[in-house]
C-alpha cells in the first residue's frame, strides 16, 4: 500500500523501480485512456527509453508495446480481458493498481480477482492512491504494509467564490461559472487554468458563453472529457504559445500533470452513473463531489510552481460534502461484472472477494436479469449465449438484443434503437 499526496511520483518513480525488485513484467492499472498513455510517454523520456519497447501502454482502440516490454500501463478494464484470455496471467510478477480511490466498478473487480490469484501465485499487488482510508485496504490484502510517501507540492492557495454552491447547470451556472473565470484569470495571469465541468454539456455551454472574452484576450479554450478521441485528449495537455484555459471533466482530477497549469477552477460537481432499482437502468446523475476529489482537483495547481485553486462554493458548503467519493459498485448495474466474473469460473458471487461487497439487492437484480436474458443456468454457469454476449463490449441486455436482431435478419434495426 503507497499513499502518496499529489506531486509526490508515485505514478512516473515506483513502478520502473518496482522492475528490479520483482521478476516478470509489472503491469499498471490506470482508471483512463489518458493516464495510461502519457505516464508511459513520460517513464520513456525520463529514463531514456523507447515508448514500445522497455515501457508500453495498452488501452482500447490503441496499443503500443512489444515482446520486450516488462513495464505495461494499461486501463483497468483491459485487465480483466487479459484475466479471461489468461486467469494465471503467466509472466506477470506485479500488478499496480494506481489512483485506487476512483474506486471504479473494474479496479474492484480487479482487486477481488487479483487477490484470489495471488493466494494461489507469488503475484504481487501494489495499490496506489492520493487520497486513500487505507487500513481497511491493508486488511483485506492480509495486513500489507502501508508506506507514507510525502509529495513535492508547490505552495497552494485555497479560495472560495463566496456564494453558495449551486447544484443546477442551467444558465444562472453558466454565467456565474463564466465570470468566476474572468475575474479568476485577470487576478491571475500567471500560467495555465483548468476548469472542472461536470460533463461535456457544460463545457461546450460555457466555451460559447467565454468565447468572445477569451478571443480579446488571446486566451485559447480547451475542451477535454471523455468523448473525445486519444489523440484530441493528448493534444489539449499539450502546451500552446499564448495562454490556455483547459475545460475539463473529472479525466484531469488524477494521474495527470498538466503543464503549466497554476490556477485551477472548480465547480465541485460531477456526474455519475447510478442504478434506480425500480426501473433497472441506470442514469448519468448531477451529484457534488467529494472533499477527496476536491483535493484532487486542487493538486493540479500547484505540480510544478505555486498555485490557486478557485472553488465554486463556499467553506459552508464543504462541511455536507461526503469525505469520498461512494464506490461504483455500491450504485451501478452489476450484470456486466457478474457475466464477468461467471466467465472466470465464478458460481457463487456472494463469496468473490470483494474488498467492498455490493448491496445484495443490486447481486439479485443482477442475476437475475441474466437468468432472464438466459445467459447463466440457476447455478451460476454460463450458458454458450452468455459467452456470445460477453464478447459483445455492450450490456448484456443490448447484447441479447442485438444477437436476437442478427438472427431475424434486422441488424440496422436493432443498432439504430
Amino acid at each position: 500500500m503507497v499513499s502518496a499526496s499529489p506531486g509526490a511520483g508515485k505514478t512516473t518513480r515506483l513502478p520502473p523501480a518496482l522492475l528490479s525488485a520483482v521478476e516478470g513484467a509489472v503491469w499498471v492499472l490506470e482508471p483512463r485512456k489518458i493516464a495510461a498513455t502519457s505516464a508511459s510517454q513520460r517513464i520513456a523520456e525520463e529514463n531514456g527509453w523507447e515508448l514500445g519497447q522497455e515501457v508500453g501502454y495498452q488501452v482500447r482502440f490503441d496499443r503500443r508495446f512489444g515482446a520486450s516490454t516488462r513495464l505495461l500501463f494499461l486501463t483497468e478494464a483491459i485487465l480483466l480481458r487479459k484475466l479471461l484470455q489468461d486467469p494465471e496471467l503467466r509472466g506477470v510478477g506485479c500488478v499496480v493498481l494506481d489512483e485506487f480511490h476512483e474506486r471504479s466498478i473494474h479496479v474492484d473487480l480487479a482487486l477481488g480477482a487479483l487477490r484470489e490469484l495471488q493466494l494461489l501465485t507469488d503475484l504481487k499487488i501494489v495499490v496506489m492512491s492520493a487520497t486513500l482510508d487505507a487500513a481497511p485496504l491493508s486488511r483485506f490484502l492480509g495486513d500489507a504494509p502501508v508506506l507514507e510517501v510525502p509529495g513535492m507540492i508547490h505552495p497552494l492557495t485555497i479560495r472560495y467564490s463566496g456564494r453558495p454552491q449551486l447544484l443546477r447547470t442551467g444558465s444562472e451556472f453558466v454565467e456565474r461559472m463564466a465570470r468566476l473565470i474572468q475575474k479568476s484569470a485577470s487576478e491571475h495571469r500567471e500560467g495555465d487554468a483548468l476548469i472542472f465541468l461536470p460533463g461535456r454539456g457544460e463545457i461546450e455551454r460555457l466555451r460559447r458563453e467565454l468565447e468572445s472574452w477569451a478571443d480579446s484576450t488571446g486566451i485559447a479554450l480547451v475542451p477535454l472529457h471523455g468523448q473525445l478521441d486519444l489523440a484530441d485528449q493528448r493534444e489539449a495537455l499539450l502546451p500552446q504559445k499564448h495562454r490556455k484555459m483547459i475545460l475539463s471533466t473529472n479525466v484531469a482530477e488524477s494521474s495527470l500533470t498538466v503543464e503549466g497549469v497554476r490556477l485551477v477552477i472548480d465547480s465541485g460537481l460531477a456526474r455519475i452513473s447510478q442504478l434506480h432499482p425500480r426501473t433497472g437502468f441506470e442514469s448519468l446523475d448531477l451529484v457534488r463531489i467529494s472533499k477527496a476529489s476536491a483535493t484532487q482537483r486542487a493538486g493540479r495547481a500547484a505540480r510544478r510552481g505555486p498555485g490557486t485553486v478557485v472553488r465554486a462554493w463556499t467553506p459552508h458548503d464543504e462541511i455536507s460534502m461526503r469525505d469520498f467519493d461512494p464506490p461504483e459498485i455500491t450504485r451501478v448495474d452489476l450484470s456486466e461484472s457478474l457475466l464477468l466474473l461467471a466467465s472466470l469460473g465464478v458460481t457463487n458471487f456472494e463469496s468473490f472477494s470483494w474488498f467492498e461487497a455490493p448491496p445484495p439487492r443490486a447481486l439479485a437484480q443482477a442475476r437475475d436479469l441474466l437468468l432472464a436474458l438466459e445467459a447463466m443456468d440457476e447455478g451460476g454457469i454460463l450458458t454458450p449465449l452468455g459467452r456470445r454476449l460477453r464478447e459483445l463490449p455492450v450490456h448484456p441486455r443490448v447484447a441479447r438484443l442485438l444477437l436476437e436482431a442478427r438472427n431475424a435478419g434486422a441488424p440496422r434495426l436493432a443498432a439504430e434503437l
